[in-house]
């Protein structure tokens, strides 16, 4: 998963109006699908709804892969109920919001300490959580409440503690024109997905499909039948101990054979 990572910030004040929209995407998401609760760049919804056969439905597999229930890694995890060879799909979902990774916020910054920008930027994202929250239908609302929340102790409020904490990166998303990092990426908060564990050796890789507007998630190796399926939250080419640094805002200590045999 990708955290927000201390929170930067796109100021929407300084005579520059950026325009974000607040939308449902797809507003018609078909028979047995969901939408997605969304703030983005006017110009990147655009993107989105003139993207050439948008919106089609989210692939899944012909025979369920999946199932979500207690792990020995952490809390919820999901394993796979079948075999599952090297380059299959495992599930498509749409996410239940996406939001600009960088938090915009209107108010007059200057002259605040970096505590009191924090402040202001954690206040910030959890409004703007808010409203997409309050979009959501009651099922997908309990969802998004029972994902994990490892930021109850920093100032978040619970909505945007769950943000931070659940957010995989949707690549095909990003502003460009804003460069590269988190200035113009966007994050995505899922129901299944969300609930996958970290291993520095997964089994899996994600893609974001956009004509369908869901996040595809594939199997990288074969994967046997009640074998976790995992993901890798960050850079594997990093040092074990700076890995395990980065776990620690994720409230765990990866135990992975590549961290354990460190």
């Amino acid at each position: 998963m990708i955290e927000v990572p201390n929170c930067p910030q796109i100021p929407s004040s300084g005579g520059v109006e950026i325009r974000y929209a607040i939308a449902t995407l797809p507003a018609e998401p078909g028979p047995g699908s969901s939408s997605s609760q969304c703030c983005l760049l006017d110009k990147i919804k655009s993107r989105v709804t003139n993207t050439l056969g948008f919106p089609t439905q989210p692939a899944q597999p012909a025979i369920p892969a999946h199932r979500v229930g207690s792990s020995p890694l952490s809390g919820l995890g999901m394993f796979a109920t079948r075999n599952i060879k090297q380059g299959d799909l495992i599930l498509s979902e749409r996410a239940l919001i996406i939001f600009p990774a960088a938090v915009p916020y209107s108010a007059d910054v200057s002259g605040l300490s970096a505590q009191d920008l924090q402040r202001v930027v954690l206040h910030s994202g959890e409004k703007l959580v808010e409203r997409l929250f309050d979009r959501m239908n009651p099922g997908q609302k309990k969802a998004y409440m029972s994902l994990h929340n490892s930021h109850k102790l920093d100032g978040s409020g619970p909505l945007f503690g769950v943000a931070r904490t659940n957010g995989y990166k949707i690549v095909p998303l990003a502003d460009s024109e804003k460069g590269e990092g988190d200035a113009g990426a966007y994050s995505g908060v899922f129901d299944q997905l969300s609930r996958i564990n970290h291993s520095c050796g997964s089994n899996t890789t994600r893609r974001f499909h956009m004509p369908s507007f869901s996040m595809r998630l594939y199997a990288t190796r074969d994967i046997r039948q009640g074998e976790e399926i995992t993901a890798n939250y960050d850079s594997v080419w990093e040092s074990t101990a700076l890995r395990q640094a980065q776990m620690d805002r994720y409230g765990f200590r990866c135990t992975c054979s590549s961290c354990s045999n460190a």
